[in-house]
């Protein structure tokens, strides 16, 4: 955690950061970012609550955490994974879904063209864009 940020003296709140590195065993398993041809997208995990301690409105408490929660969604990534039923995944965590959706296909060299079911107000819309949860973003077979 970097504590003393400070810029043209202006305090900088502290950035905390967990790195994590785990160990793929059949490198075919792996599932890339980038959006290639015509599919769903489909984003899993639970909705944000709020868009505070992130990039688009960085004050606020940080969002609850449920361990258990994340621990499912993991565990149905790894399953869809090794029945190679996704064509891509992204996280949602940094930057929210405007910024997943934009990685995806930046990356994949393709556009995307998102309906949003029931569409909400358009407080609520630019929210879900840009809140920042644990979810992924998946393109699926």
């Amino acid at each position: 955690v970097s504590l003393y940020n400070e810029t043209a003296g202006r305090s900088i709140p502290p950035t905390p950061t967990v790195g994590m590195v785990g160990l793929l065993e059949d490198v075919s398993l792996a599932v890339p970012t980038a959006f290639s041809e015509r599919s769903a997208v489909i984003v899993l995990g639970e909705s944000p609550t709020g868009v505070s301690a992130g990039e688009y409105a960085g004050d606020g408490p940080f969002p609850n955490f449920d361990l258990a929660s994340e621990l499912r969604l993991a565990q149905l990534l790894r399953a869809l994974a090794r029945r190679r039923l996704l064509r891509s995944a992204q996280d949602v965590s940094d930057g929210g879904l405007a910024l997943a959706v934009a990685e995806c296909v930046l990356l994949g060299g393709a556009g995307a063209t998102l309906h949003v079911s029931g569409a909400p107000e358009a407080a609520l819309f630019w929210f879900v864009l840009f809140a920042e949860k644990s979810a992924f973003l998946l393109r699926c077979r």
